[in-house]
């Protein structure tokens, strides 16, 4: 292994998680501290794609491609979702009243139902059935602990089962 996503002359940049292209190998987006990160050149370039308008819309921590539609990307934020429908080129914040301002930990997709997408934050978990147009909540804890979502999955073998990994805990729904 090399490390090829390194700032000189500046301090540490976390990487909370990477995306790779299904359809191009070269093509990795890095959710970092600093904004979002791309490479197309097999990592020897990591120029910043998404960076937002303050410190709290540039952490970015997750990014996600559409198992159905790789050309739709979400990133989420400490200060939002984003959404680019372009391969990752453009992006445009996600105005929804559940994530606008959310500090988003986790993007997941429901494999069988394209339209369907979780998305964990740090006040609990929102559901899309309309390709992310619009979220409702789903599960929120009056426990600070158990309602910040770090992951979610959609079981590939109960249509119905979502694990939900928390600070508290691991948490499951079948309905």
């Amino acid at each position: 292994l090399k490390q090829t996503l390194v700032l000189k002359s500046g301090g540490a940049t976390g990487i909370w998680h990477m995306d790779v292209n299904p359809t191009n190998p070269n093509d990795v987006l890095a959710s970092t501290s600093d904004g979002l990160r791309r490479t197309q050149d097999g990592g020897y370039s990591w120029p910043l794609v998404m960076t937002g308008t303050n410190r709290w819309e540039r952490e970015n921590n997750h990014v996600a491609r559409h198992p159905h539609d790789p050309t739709r990307i979400y990133a989420g934020t400490v200060m939002g979702l984003n959404l680019s429908t372009d391969g990752g080129d453009t992006w445009a914040k996600v105005d929804d009243l559940w994530v606008v301002s959310s500090f988003i930990r986790w993007i997941s997709f429901d494999k069988k139902r394209p339209e369907v997408m979780l998305v964990g934050t740090t006040s609990g978990l929102m559901r899309s059935d309309d390709w992310g147009k619009s979220f409702r909540r789903i599960f929120r804890s009056p426990w600070p602990a158990l309602k910040h979502v770090r992951q979610v999955e959609v079981d590939p073998y109960h249509d119905n089962r979502i694990w939900m990994a928390t600070r508290d805990g691991i948490l499951v729904s079948d309905d």
